[in-house]
């Protein structure tokens, strides 16, 4: 009797040890999984104001990498520097993100070149813990008035910029993630599938339609797996008004609860791809948690 009931008590006991490990580990990967999100953030930190409120953000919403811009006397000067430091602290891997939409229109890539050279020399100068991990090149050659006249001309003049700029970062052995929207398979796939094989080590994809996230980045999804491209699926919190955007396209009324359940339900529908997030971007995060608005003074771009 009193046996059994040891017995018993051991059984028990065990159970809710495997529960609370098993819980624990959950708990653990949802939290390595949240710590792989990244952010955009098209301001330069320049000033310790600007990196305290960036690092308050990210105490509130946990994330692994941050995309950044500076401009080319900033790095220059190595501005960026402390920053990473800072992140680099916090197991956080920073990308310097740059771009214009007539990048994609000059085949000789000249300025994705130069945006290229800029961080390997950057990277050269600072020590290691202050360097930017990669590239992200955010291009937009479609918001040029040669796109509308010529999508697959623009199209062919975006894949040789491109391509001569991946030349160049394989030279300096900086990676590139290339930034792309939802729907560049359905303008040219073939093309697209060449940016995918030739110009970038990881793609971003801008996934701003939240009627169908998952069916509607399926065939560059299926791209990615095949050359084996590790994914950022990135969502819009900018306010609906902006930009044309609605709440069709933009998290921002809808909240972070709700957009981390689509993130959800996008790992579930592709396990087999190396995929992560991102929140676009950093002002209206920071209005969405509720911090103090962000110094608009050096923003120069917002998709």
């Amino acid at each position: 009797m009193v046996e059994g009931k040891r017995r018993l008590i051991f059984i028990v006991g065990a159970v809710l040890v495997a529960a609370g490990l098993g819980m624990f580990m959950k708990m653990r990967r949802e939290s390595e999984k949240g710590s792989r999100n990244g952010l955009y953030n098209w301001s330069s930190v320049v000033t310790e104001e600007d990196l305290e409120e960036l690092l308050q953000v990210i105490e509130e919403v946990p994330v692994g990498e941050l995309y950044q811009y500076y401009r080319e006397e900033e790095l220059q000067d190595r501005i960026p520097e402390e920053m990473i430091a800072r992140l680099s602290e916090k197991k956080i891997d920073v990308w310097y993100l740059i771009g214009a939409p007539e990048w994609g229109i000059d085949e000789t890539g000249e300025e994705i070149r130069r945006a290229v050279s800029m961080v390997a020399l950057y990277n050269h100068m600072v020590p290691k813990k202050g360097r930017f991990a990669g590239i992200q090149l955010d291009v937009e050659p479609y918001l040029t008035q040669e796109w509308d006249e010529d999508k697959q001309e623009v199209m062919e003049l975006w894949y040789k910029a491109l391509h001569r700029g991946k030349t160049l970062a394989k030279k300096y052995d900086v990676p590139v993630m290339l930034c792309v929207p939802r729907w560049m398979d359905a303008v040219n796939k073939d093309i697209f599938e060449k940016m995918l094989r030739d110009c970038c080590d990881e793609v971003a994809i801008m996934n701003y339609d939240r009627r169908d996230e998952s069916e509607g980045i399926k065939p560059e999804m299926e791209l990615a797996l095949k050359y084996q491209r590790p994914v950022i699926c990135a969502s819009e919190l900018t306010r609906p008004g902006k930009h044309d955007l609605t709440e069709d396209h933009t998290y921002y009324y809808a909240g972070l609860e709700e957009l981390h359940k689509s993130w959800q339900r996008l790992s579930e529908d592709y396990p087999d791809n190396d995929l992560r997030f991102a929140y676009h971007y950093l002002a209206p995060l920071k209005e969405i948690t509720g911090q103090s608005g962000l110094h608009e003074k050096n923003v120069v771009h917002c998709e």
